[in-house]
């Protein structure tokens, strides 16, 4: 007795597509070589896979049984012919690739370009919703941001540990502090994020816990912004602590209450084919988290 993949692909296009000749039109072949497919199963294992209700062709038990069995098979066919089509982009690219925070990510995408040399890299920053809905879509092929669920449809690997941390001005009554408690914030003109900041949920969440009700005098949407409107004395704004490298008219000051460390991973949609993603996160996984 054989089972050729073959006779299983005829099978489930049957049944997919309700009929022999709309099952040898997808699969590219004739209509009796279909029948033949299903009709040598039936013979050869002396089953019944198909019967006809009012001119209709209907899968018996036994043959919805068999097709949830084997329904994977198309699946993993559609991997293997896209990793065949894709092998160029494999070594060449283009890496889409989103970040929410330059550093440490820069660190990770370094270390990727050393030793995949010839792989464009298309890099785009955003927020943690953002990035994370890209990824979703497949606009982007990989994103490093913190707190991605673990959930089978995503593959991660860890990339870092980073609090949020205040930021003041050099003129700043906090500015030669070390540390701060959160209810010091309250009086300070306060400069927030747009709500799609995962730095904003954190701060937020905080605030939340210490049940004060803070209001922004600014709010910006881009941390570069918000980096800008601290150096220029605006008010109080906050960031991962390894979210910039900048220092110039800028100082960082933890906040006992925001100090608790949340994990960054570099992450992608789980595929069953190799992809030029699985190539990045071996990288990271390569590499000692920050």
């Amino acid at each position: 007795m054989s089972l050729t993949s073959s006779k299983i692909r005829a099978l489930n296009a049957v049944v997919e597509e309700g009929g022999f000749t709309a099952a040898a039109r997808r699969l590219g072949v004739s209509q009796p070589a279909v029948t033949q497919h299903v009709r040598e199963l039936q013979t050869e294992f002396q089953v019944a896979l198909f019967e006809k209700r009012r001119g209709a062709i209907v899968p018996t038990p036994l043959c919805r049984e068999l097709y949830r069995i084997t329904s994977d098979i198309r699946r993993r066919e559609d991997d293997a012919l896209r990793l065949l089509a894709r092998h160029d982009e494999m070594d060449f690219g283009p890496l889409r690739i989103g970040i929410g925070n330059a550093m440490p990510a820069m660190r990770y995408i370094s270390a990727f370009r050393a030793k995949h040399p010839t792989v464009a890299l298309n890099i785009e920053t955003g927020p943690w919703s953002r990035l994370m809905e890209s990824v979703l879509t497949q606009n982007i092929d990989v994103a490093i941001i913190p707190e991605v669920p673990d959930e089978p449809r995503f593959t991660r690997a860890r990339c870092s540990s980073q609090s949020v941390v205040a930021l003041v001005h050099p003129d700043h009554a906090f500015a030669n502090k070390d540390e701060i408690e959160i209810g010091e914030l309250i009086e300070q003109p306060l400069i927030f994020r747009t709500k799609q900041s995962y730095v904003q949920r954190v701060v937020d969440a905080a605030f939340t816990a210490a049940m004060l009700e803070p209001s922004a005098s600014v709010v910006v949407d881009t941390r570069d912004s918000m980096l800008e409107a601290v150096a220029n004395n605006l008010g109080v704004g906050f960031v991962w602590n390894n979210g910039s490298s900048r220092t110039e008219n800028i100082r960082r000051v933890k906040v006992r209450e925001m100090h608790k460390p949340w994990d960054e991973y570099a992450f992608h949609l789980s595929h069953s084919a190799p992809t030029i993603a699985h190539r990045f996160l071996a990288v990271v996984n390569e590499m000692a988290p920050l």
